[in-house]
């Protein structure tokens, strides 16, 4: 018959190896260096609003649009069809290249806008992304230019310049429900690999070796003004697709 106190030890060690193995099967959680639950009750320009954390302590940045907080949500507004406007994103210094980037997302039923997390972005042509399009595909890419292929660079309403300087690392087709539900993506960097997470599922697996000197990271939108962008993070150390709907790994491409 165990003792209390042999009973006690062994139960602690039970907790602590199944706490082991959640972590490893979840991967570290790593450690803040950007929280940002877009808090603020009344309208803000997302320049003048202030992160929850923010390690280096810059504040955000608008690379292009018009990004505003409001009731605990921010949201691009310049309300344009997708096609016919260059990428919305608004970025955040992290003072590192390599690190995980979260960002979760309530989705209307409206689903004519793009929506995802930035990572590695140095200016408006350099920069790593995942992100969601209007037909149900998560994205991986990256882009170094935004000339044609004579050098002659694109203006904001040019067909195709969306397209300009984009190198598409991996595509899935993995949808996520509207029904103003959110959602999360992550975007792990680390050294030429890159992870993209969906709900905490593993959807895309890829190698970049031309991408790794920008410390910035942020957030993407373009099209209509209708998802609501409702946390942000930003660690250095995650592993996995952790704390989030799904599982650990999933599909990969």
């Amino acid at each position: 018959m165990l003792t209390t106190r042999r009973f006690t030890t062994l139960v602690a060690l039970i907790i602590a190896a199944a706490t082991f193995a959640a972590t490893s099967a979840q991967g570290s959680a790593g450690s803040t260096i950007i929280s940002d639950k877009f808090d603020e009750e009344f309208s803000t320009n997302i320049t003048d609003h202030t992160p929850n954390t923010d390690i280096v302590g810059n504040g955000w940045v608008v690379e292009r649009g018009d990004w505003r907080v409001k009731n605990g949500s921010a949201r691009e507004y310049s309300n344009a069809y997708w096609r016919h406007i260059l990428d919305r994103r608004a970025v955040i210094d992290a003072g590192t290249a390599d690190k995980s980037v979260e960002v979760e997302v309530k989705v209307d039923d409206f689903d004519d806008q793009f929506w995802g997390v930035v990572a590695r972005q140095s200016s408006e042509t350099d920069w790593t992304m995942a992100f969601q399009d209007d037909i149900g595909d998560i994205v991986l890419g990256v882009k170094d230019s935004n000339e044609d292929q004579w050098g002659n660079p694109y203006s904001e309403y040019t067909p195709g310049a969306h397209l300009a300087g984009f190198q598409e690392l991996g595509r899935i087709h993995h949808p996520m429900d509207k029904q103003r539900k959110s959602h999360k993506m992550k975007l792990v960097v680390s050294g030429d690999n890159i992870e993209v997470f969906a709900n905490g599922q593993l959807v895309i697996t890829a190698t970049d070796t031309n991408h790794g000197g920008g410390t910035n990271a942020g957030i993407f939108a373009r099209g209509m003004d209708v998802h609501e962008f409702l946390k942000f993070t930003v660690t250095q150390g995650d592993t996995g697709g952790g704390g989030s709907k799904g599982g650990g790994n999933g599909k990969q491409k």
